[in-house]
């Protein structure tokens, strides 16, 4: 049976300040979660863009303690939107992380606005 969750990696802006963040949806559909809040989200970094393209396995762990793994390969930005760029798992499922067309997803309570770069599935 295939996954009904999902991330999104997302990179949220504030006026001048910036930081990514990492949203899971327990009924993930790509492009019909826009505005709609997620089940979990968790900051990746609190000042500054993360990176995402290292090629390596990081590590993120979720607010109820779900530690979400992912592999996103170094030349990514350059793929085009929805081509496969890595992979990622939670300790009970896989999945595939695929180029997001960059779309506002949604406005978080503190006024951050969070665009998608990438989305596990």
């Amino acid at each position: 049976m295939p996954n009904r969750d999902g991330v999104y990696f997302l990179d949220c802006r504030r006026g001048e300040q910036v930081k990514t963040a990492l949203a899971y949806y327990k009924n993930f559909q790509n492009g019909a979660n826009d505005n709609q809040f997620p089940d979990d989200i968790t900051n990746v970094t609190e000042a500054g863009f993360g990176v995402w393209e290292t090629g390596q396995t990081q590590t993120v762990t979720f607010g109820n303690g779900t530690k979400f793994n992912f592999n996103i390969a170094p030349d990514a930005v350059s793929k085009p939107d929805g081509a496969v760029v890595g992979t990622a798992d939670n300790g009970f499922e896989t999945f595939t992380v695929f180029k997001d067309r960059q779309r506002v997803l949604i406005i978080t309570n503190d006024g951050f606005q969070c665009t998608t770069i990438y989305f596990a599935h």
